[in-house]
């Protein structure tokens, strides 16, 4: 059902994926964890014709989609920091949100015969014609490498020579969150993948758990569950079902 789709080289900074889903009802429900992004998403109605077009802010927990349920969707998953240029709003705005698309003063009209290519005219579009937000490398920085390796914030300012509040403000305005809580959900994203890898063995034993928690730069197991019931609602085990995103974080990865 679901799909991925590498965007034009033009967008490849901004977007991390196109996704579209082709319906068919869920015969079990489906958790999606949190991973720093904002989504366009537009469910497309049987005819076809587009039944809603709505933004889904930086989620801070995961959200359960009931079995039964039945969506043909197109769109767009943008990089951790990157959807301003689109959206022409601050990312904490949208956090923990999913207002429409016409809420934030936006059209977006598909041609139901191609709807993804639409999607990409549009966002091409955007990115032509729309004024680019103020940035700094320094966060653009700052943002890579809390989802790829974790630093805490005081060793971010350190190593950029900005304050903690400066980072912490930008983090929250660009991705929508504050920096710790990007950086556990980076952790959790990676941890995902090495315990996938895990249970390719024919039997994923205790301790495999037990010495994989401080690989991943958690204090202990104990710690590890703690942040899979907080972010991801499940144990460490009930997750090497759900589907994490590799794109974004391909890597374990052994900082905290």
């Amino acid at each position: 059902m679901y799909r991925e789709h590498v965007p034009p080289a033009a967008l490849a900074p901004y977007v991390d994926r196109l996704w579209t889903t082709e319906g068919g009802v869920a015969p079990i429900p489906r958790r999606v964890l949190p991973d720093g992004c904002i989504d366009v998403v537009i469910e497309l109605a049987p005819e076809p014709a587009i039944a809603s077009a709505r933004v889904v802010g930086t989620m801070t927990h995961a959200l359960v989609v009931p079995a039964g349920s039945q969506h043909r969707i197109v769109a767009v998953r943008f990089q951790p920091g990157a959807a301003a240029r689109f959206l022409r709003v601050d990312a904490d705005e949208l956090t923990d949100r999913e207002p429409a698309l016409a809420a934030l003063g936006l059209r977006l009209d598909l041609d139901p015969r191609d709807p993804l290519r639409s999607l990409v005219r549009w966002l091409l579009t955007r990115l032509a014609t729309s004024p680019a937000p103020r940035t700094s490398p320094v966060a653009d920085h700052a943002i890579h490498r809390l989802v790829t390796a974790g630093p805490s914030l005081a060793e971010l300012a350190r190593e950029t020579g900005w304050s903690r509040q400066w980072l912490a403000r930008e983090c929250r305005r660009r991705v929508g969150i504050a920096p710790k809580q990007l950086g556990r959900i980076a952790r959790l994203q990676r941890t995902i993948i090495a315990l996938q890898t895990l249970a390719t063995r024919p039997r994923l034993p205790s301790h495999g758990l037990a010495a994989l928690a401080p690989a991943m730069g958690y204090f202990d197991q104990a710690h590890m569950a703690k942040d899979f019931r907080e972010l991801a609602g499940c144990t460490p085990r009930d997750a090497v079902s759900i589907f994490p995103i590799r794109s974004v974080y391909a890597a374990p990865s052994s900082r905290s």
